[in-house]
């Protein structure tokens, strides 16, 4: 009896195939879905990397883009599946429009066999980035199966397309750094091609940035209290201390945040709208911008030594929930976006979040933020929900910074608190490659390890592997020596040198 056993289980063992990768066709099984057309191509192209000269022939393998196998369930939402049928493997997955994201299936199948199955890695956007190890062949057999959902609720990676902004204007960059705007038009493109590549995807995207930008324009003539009391000389309208800026930084206003008829006139705005589930409270940048009446001084809890900057996270708080108190009486399950950033970063030490339940917090940390007890303070005032959204990648500098230990630690506090996703600011440059490299990978497989991650970056020199590791870690020496300095420090420009372009003013 168990002879028989023991045959009957070899019977139904699938053996291995040897799949020759240069005969291999590659088809596009739905020639009407643009997904399916880019995934089919980037299959093709990598599979020429990996195989060199390819000469697909009828009767062999297939990669079949596009397919569902026959008795596979449909995908779940933000699915992508790859499967071995016979002599095929099947890519397949949803692809739907999910608000502000589109899902990318048969795409990141193919991505997720690519990195499994075959060994590729893309290490920087543009093909030249791409580490394709060498092979003529893979194994493959009978219900071999890859498969990827975005880890994360939210991963959101900056892509600009301000090209004088970011390049050509850039502070302190020498003109022999500048980019031309031919140049720039393919790095833009190959960040976006970049950021499928390593699936980088939301499951669900709050809609943050400054909620208040037009908010002069469109009400200071009728509503002046409604608007932060300036008195810093550059902002002053026609010379002199009151409301509102001049009209050149209308885009950096606050508002009066102790004035209750602001939190109504949010309110009135969103129910214009339809009263969406969501609801952006994010303020304007501009930290010279903030209101100097008496009352809204009176809201700030300042210690002795502190000046005005230093901390107006009180004043911020106290709004949020004036907002919320009334957003809640027209639609109980609102999903407020509020900042925690710059001057009002660190957490209150008066008020709490009396509707964190209901609010998610875009949380901008800084370098030289002791960021792991600002997450366990802002948790302990009420805050529920947050995603990492801080500008460390905003570099501008056009030497090496060797942050990526320094990224890794503050994403892995994240996940420790409770955070529910990322929004990084900023785009990749070279000088920035190793960082962008662990924070994509982390974005990707929360549960990866650094030492993991950065050798495998390492893998791309080849025989030089050694050498790159030996000079990554000088940079990251240094720049690990510079934070501990800085961590503490009075000065905040001190402490912020590495974080937001702040360096290359220097």
């Amino acid at each position: 009896m168990l002879a028989v056993a023991l045959l009957m289980m070899k019977a139904v063992t699938a053996t291995a195939d040897e799949v020759d990768l240069r005969t291999a066709r590659v088809v596009c099984c739905d020639t009407n879905s643009p997904g399916c057309r880019q995934a089919a191509a980037e299959l093709e192209k990598h599979l020429g990397l990996v195989a060199g000269t390819r000469e697909p022939a009828a009767g062999g393998w297939t990669f079949a883009v596009g397919k569902r196998p026959a008795g596979e369930p449909e995908p779940a939402a933000y699915e992508s599946k790859a499967k071995v049928v016979g002599r095929t493997v099947c890519f397949w997955g949803e692809e739907a429009e999910h608000g502000e994201e589109s899902t990318r299936g048969p795409l990141f199948a193919v991505y997720e066999f690519l990195e499994k199955a075959l060994g590729v890695r893309w290490f920087f956007p543009g093909d030249e980035g791409i580490g394709a190890p060498k092979r003529t062949s893979v194994e493959l057999k009978e219900g071999d199966a890859w498969h990827f959902e975005p880890a994360l609720e939210m991963c959101s990676f900056r892509v600009y397309d301000n090209w004088k902004r970011r390049y050509k204007k850039s502070p302190g960059v020498p003109k022999e750094f500048q980019i031309a705007r031919k140049d720039f038009d393919r790095i833009h493109s190959d960040m976006r091609v970049w950021y499928d590549r390593m699936r980088l995807a939301s499951r669900d995207r709050q809609k943050s940035g400054h909620a208040f930008k037009d908010w002069q324009g469109r009400y200071l003539k009728d509503h002046p209290d409604w608007f932060a009391y300036i008195e810093h000389p550059d902002l002053v309208r026609d010379g002199k201390p009151g409301r509102g800026v001049k009209d050149s930084e209308a885009g950096r206003i606050h508002a009066c945040h102790s004035n209750p008829d602001v939190a109504a006139a949010v309110v009135a705005d969103w129910q214009a709208k339809g009263a969406p589930r969501r609801l952006n409270l994010c303020l304007n940048d501009g930290k010279y911008c903030f209101c100097h009446c008496p009352n809204c001084l009176a809201l700030d809890t300042r210690r002795e030594g502190e000046n005005f900057l230093d901390h107006l996270t009180d004043r911020v708080v106290f709004f949020y929930n004036n907002v919320m108190e009334r957003a809640m009486k027209v639609r109980p399950d609102v999903d407020a976006v509020a900042y925690a950033y710059s001057t009002y970063r660190n957490p209150p030490r008066r008020e709490k979040l009396r509707y964190g339940d209901n609010m998610t917090i875009s949380f901008v940390a800084a370098f030289g933020d002791d960021y792991e007890k600002n997450m366990e303070d802002w948790a302990a005032v009420g805050m529920r929900r947050f995603y990492l959204r801080p500008n460390y990648m905003c570099y501008a500098a056009v030497f090496p910074r060797g942050a990526e230990k320094y990224l890794y630690d503050v994403f892995k506090a994240g996940l420790k608190h409770g955070m529910v996703g990322v929004m990084y600011d900023g785009m990749p440059r070279p000088v920035t490659d190793l960082e962008y490299y662990v924070i994509a990978t982390l974005a990707r497989c929360p549960e990866r390890g650094f030492d993991e991650i950065v050798d495998e970056f390492y893998t791309q020199y080849g025989a030089a592997a050694s050498a790159a590791r030996t000079y990554f870690e000088r940079v990251r020496g240094r720049s690990d020596r510079f934070v501990g300095r800085t961590r503490g420090a009075k000065d905040a420009a001190v402490r912020q040198r590495l974080d937001d372009s702040e360096l290359a003013k220097y």
